[in-house]
């Protein structure tokens, strides 16, 4: 996996409209236009999201409203595990 979120985002078998989000998926925040991103965050499901806010507060689960006025990316990407 990539170490940097907006080329996760990019390497991430599937992508899905935001109206699909499941547990796990990766939404990423105020893209350039040239494919990066300036914030990352993982859906948790129920609204709520896990992300870092910036440098000097801990990772933390809060609610995706929070991030209002960010702009969200249209499509979250999934990346499936294996199963056996």
């Amino acid at each position: 996996m990539p170490r940097h979120g907006s080329d996760q985002f990019w390497a991430a078998l599937v992508r899905v409209p935001l109206s699909q989000m499941q547990y796990g998926d990766l939404l990423v925040f105020d893209g350039d236009g040239n494919g990066r991103f300036g914030h990352i965050a993982i859906y948790m499901g129920n609204n709520q999201v896990v992300q870092a806010l910036n440098p000097w507060q801990p990772i933390g689960v809060t609610p995706l409203s929070w991030m209002s006025t960010m702009s969200l990316h249209p499509y979250a990407a999934r990346f499936y595990a294996a199963r056996y």
